[in-house]
């Protein structure tokens, strides 16, 4: 499928007949389903088959257009879409590569790198941070690092800035320890030394 194709939409089981059983073809689409909705059709109108006459001359298609965008809109009110999405991210996420350029000159500088140095989130990073009990895991493309839980103030001050400087990111960690800190974003093409 290319980047700008709309996937097909397809309803396994929700037509007539024992809500046990699917057939062979829609066991064959699930399996090659990159997302999957499902929901318990408890509103009788999702179950009704479609129409006698249908496919005949002379059908009425603008009656039956117009309720089956009455039905794909009572689909959308019942329907969970956040793990949907969330698999959507997680997809683009780990697909998403920084460009480092100068990666090589930010590594030898990184002995120069003090309190008063001055940094930024590399351009167009696409990043998110989640915090977990005691730490956080910051996904940046097919990188996950993760990181003590006291490091999100800073992270979120380093990623989400055009510029910083390392000794005033937030939160309770020292100056070392936020020069330490800026040197792991650094070495991992998160951030940038100027």
């Amino acid at each position: 499928m290319s980047p700008h194709s709309i996937p097909p939409v397809v309803f396994v089981g929700a037509g007539p007949g024992r809500a046990d059983l699917i057939t062979l073809r829609g066991a064959d689409r699930l399996k090659q389903a990159e997302v999957v909705l499902f929901d318990s059709l408890a509103d009788p109108a999702l179950r009704r088959n479609l129409p006698a006459g249908f496919a005949n001359p002379g059908f009425d298609a603008d009656t039956a257009a117009a309720e089956f965008a009455g039905l794909m809109q009572r689909v959308a009110a019942q329907a969970e879409f956040g793990p949907a999405l969330a698999m959507m991210r997680d997809r683009f996420m780990a697909g998403q590569v920084p460009r480092r350029p100068g990666q090589a000159q930010q590594l030898a500088g990184l002995g120069q790198l003090t309190p008063a140095s001055r940094a930024a989130a590399r351009p167009d990073l696409v990043w998110q941070l989640e915090a977990h009990e005691d730490q956080v895991s910051l996904a940046c493309g097919p990188t996950v690092l993760t990181l003590p839980g006291f490091t999100a103030d800073a992270v979120r001050a380093a990623l989400g800035s055009t510029s910083f400087t390392v000794g005033d990111l937030p939160g309770p960690l020292d100056e070392d320890g936020k020069v330490a800190l800026t040197r792991r974003l650094i070495r991992d093409g998160l951030v940038q030394a100027l």
